[in-house]
């Protein structure tokens, strides 16, 4: 029975065979090598196919200790060949809807996917084998239409299955918009089958209020923007408002700056150059082209490409104009900025970012876009974590020098230790509980301070780190425990070592 057949007149409702109910939960973590849970909890479930619900979940860092264990990596290693078992078993005699498959929604199932092949410590050139045999349907076709050379890149295989998915949720906006009253039998039939396209656009069951309103919003934003703007917009696929918003904004601006250079431009020699083009084009000869004698521009005549930008002040800040796009430092510091601004982040050979003395709550994942970024200070922000994304995006290659001070962070991902250019690191006045266990792999770096934080101690690979200047100050360090009474020695201590272990323990 399909998913049309089982939806009531009061709103649809998925159904998923008893097979699935009974298949076995996939669980999954997050970070680097192994997780521990903690106390009697739970570890939550990623992908549960035993109910309506199919929705990729994740362990927060709050739930793990990210302490190696020898064979957890084994058990998810078993509990992923389990799933793969239940995705490829024939289905039951009721047909599955899509919904019901782990690739109703493509960016959760790959987030769940990634955090369980770093978990494993898979290495990343077999992701795609590992992930193979779990494509099925849509996702399957499109990786099979892929090049030969793509297959073989994860990166490249979920960018395709990403833009298959958006693809998918614009087909079914298309067919609910464009529905027509005579593809129905009757004003009940229209109403139902609205409805079922309107759920299979929208997603209800997986999206709250909040998220389809702004699906809502987002979709009239760029019907009732210019033609050219539109186009402009939707080829850059924003998926939410904001990044909408921004967008337009950065295409009126680039308008305007076309509009701007062109006014300055000479028009009658304008009007003979083309007129001179289309002569040629025409096939005229060279010598009789209306072509004046080039004269050098003038040193006064030519705008160098500015390459510095420093705002200091909310009123300085550019609202109704663009950042030159030849900018490699730029500073916006105390303009109350509450997020990332997007048109920062076209801005392709920016070198230094400095965004400091701010409101910023969030990093987008986008700025690890910036490929040339090699400082970025944050400092006096209003961050509570750092986005993972970062950690695994062109930042790796290029970051030297971060600062994260004055924050809200408690714990840095374990991905963090990805960012193995970093030379400087500053993350003063935090709450940082902790630092990444892995933190000795970042060999390159010299200048760490983590002054008036809440560490109580240093993982054991921090003595790996070839450091020239360290501040640890104002951190409550726990005390080594000292020796108790009621041990016994069967050999008695010599004098020398009674008196050692006496000026450690009362120093």
């Amino acid at each position: 029975m399909k998913m049309e057949e089982r939806v009531s007149a009061g709103h649809p409702q998925v159904g998923v065979s008893d097979r699935r109910k009974e298949a076995p939960a996939v669980l999954w973590a997050t970070g680097e090598g192994k997780a521990k849970v903690e106390g009697d909890q739970k570890p939550p479930q990623a992908m549960h196919a035993g109910s309506d619900e199919v929705s990729p979940a994740r362990v927060t860092t709050t739930q793990v200790k990210e302490e190696p264990e020898d064979g957890q990596a084994s058990c998810w290693e078993t509990q992923w060949q389990e799933f793969l078992k239940m995705v490829g078993s024939p289905p039951s005699e009721q047909e599955i809807p899509e919904e019901a498959t782990p690739w109703g929604d493509t960016r959760a199932f790959l987030d769940s996917f990634e955090q369980v092949a770093k978990a494993c410590r898979w290495p990343r050139e077999e992701w795609v084998a590992r992930l193979l045999p779990a494509l099925s349907g849509e996702a399957e076709m499109t990786f099979r239409t892929m090049d030969a050379g793509e297959k073989e890149d994860y990166g490249k295989v979920k960018m395709a299955l990403l833009r298959r998915d958006a693809l998918s949720r614009e087909k079914n906006r298309q067919r609910f918009r464009r529905f027509c009253y005579l593809e129905a039998k009757g004003p009940r039939a229209t109403y139902d089958q609205l409805q079922r396209l309107c759920w299979r656009w929208l997603e209800v069951e997986r999206h709250t209020k909040e998220q389809i309103l702004e699906v809502l919003i987002l979709e009239q934003f760029l019907v009732v923007l210019p033609p050219e703007t539109q186009s402009w917009v939707r080829e850059r696929g924003p998926e939410t408002c904001s990044q909408a918003v921004a967008l337009a904004e950065a295409f009126l601006l680039k308008q305007q700056e076309v509009e701007r250079i062109g006014n300055q431009a000479n028009v009658s020699q304008l009007k003979t150059f083309l007129s001179a083009v289309k002569l040629a084009h025409r096939g005229t000869n060279e010598e009789t082209l209306p072509l004046s004698a080039l004269v050098p521009a003038k040193a006064s005549e030519v705008e160098k490409p500015k390459t510095k930008m420093t705002i200091t002040s909310k009123k300085d800040y550019p609202l109704t104009r663009n950042f030159p796009y030849s900018l490699e430092h730029l500073q916006a510091s105390y303009c109350k900025l509450a997020r990332v601004d997007m048109r920062m982040l076209c801005l392709k050979s920016l070198r230094k970012l400095d965004l400091s003395h701010n409101r910023i709550k969030k990093l987008p994942a986008t700025i690890g876009d910036l490929v040339c970024l090699q400082e970025l200070n944050l400092q006096d922000n209003h961050l509570e974590s750092f986005n993972v994304a970062l950690c695994n995006s062109t930042l790796q290659k290029s970051l030297r020098s971060l600062d994260l001070s004055q924050n809200k962070i408690r714990a840095l991902p374990a991905q963090f230790c990805q960012l193995r250019e970093l030379i400087h690191l500053k993350l003063d006045d935090n709450h940082l509980i902790r630092l990444p266990f892995k933190i000795g792999q970042l060999s390159q770096l010299r200048f760490l301070s983590v002054a008036r934080n809440k560490l109580p101690f240093l993982p054991s690979e921090f003595a790996k780190l070839s450091l020239e200047s360290l501040d640890l100050f104002g951190n409550p360090f726990e005390q080594p425990t000292p020796l108790l009474p009621e041990m016994r020695l069967e050999v008695p201590l010599t004098l020398l070592e009674c008196a050692a272990r006496a000026s450690i323990h009362y120093r």
